[in-house]
């Protein structure tokens, strides 16, 4: 590979300040050091990874986006393997920017955020919340780094892991029968009333729950998150 380490970090800075001044800045180099960076890269990997408009600035394409999240791996691996072999622990420092999807976010991303910042204290965590549609919207912009979500309605071209199972659950009156079940099936709320959120993707998941059982449920309404 002729792009060096370095150019490959001035790729990714582009991509996440979508900006060639804004990444100069930042690394502390000239433009035309970014722009050499960006030429070899799509040079040597035959991918145009962005286009560059007036108004929007630099947006990275389709292709792009694949390419800058499998070199932030390739980054990633590089300083873990030099760090492992100088015998040093990985201490993650700097900004870590977390798109979290709102339901997620109050029970599980304030556990999230405490156990990293344990484990790196001088890593400094940044929380977006959103639905499953713009924090992914978020992610390809570079606005985040990560995500913190259900697998749900995430877009294939994006890599997961998982942290733990989420099984659907229902919140139900302390004085309805079934409150007194271990277990309730969708068959059991066929019929009833549900009460889901008014998010992209939350209302369709639960939909797609009863239909695939053929189950149908009762009127539907929808809340917002304040």
């Amino acid at each position: 590979m002729k792009t060096t380490l370095r150019q490959l970090e001035y790729v990714v800075a582009a991509s996440q300040a979508r900006s060639i001044a804004r990444a100069a800045e930042k690394m502390r180099i000239s433009t035309s050091s970014i722009l050499a960076a960006i030429d070899s890269f799509e040079q040597e990997f035959g991918t145009q990874v962005f286009v560059r408009q007036r108004s929007k600035g630099l947006i990275t394409t389709a292709a792009g986006e694949r390419v800058i999240a499998r070199t932030i791996r390739l980054l990633d691996e590089t300083r873990s393997f030099s760090e492992d072999l100088m015998g040093r622990p990985r201490q993650l420092t700097g900004e870590l920017r977390v798109g979290a999807f709102t339901s997620v976010s109050p029970n599980i991303a304030p556990l999230v955020i405490r156990d990293l910042a344990a484990e790196h204290p001088e890593l400094i965590v940044h929380l977006l919340e959103g639905d499953i549609i713009s924090i992914q919207q978020h992610l390809r912009d570079g606005e985040v780094d990560i995500l913190l979500t259900y697998d749900a309605g995430l877009h294939p071209d994006f890599e997961s892991e998982v942290l733990t199972s989420a099984p659907p659950h229902v919140v139900l009156p302390q004085n309805d029968p079934l409150a007194t079940h271990e277990a309730v099936t969708l068959t059991d709320l066929a019929g009833r009333a549900l009460l889901l959120l008014n998010l992209p993707h939350s209302s369709r998941y639960v939909s797609l729950l009863f239909e695939r059982e053929g189950v149908t449920p009762g009127p539907i309404q929808k809340f917002e998150i304040l």
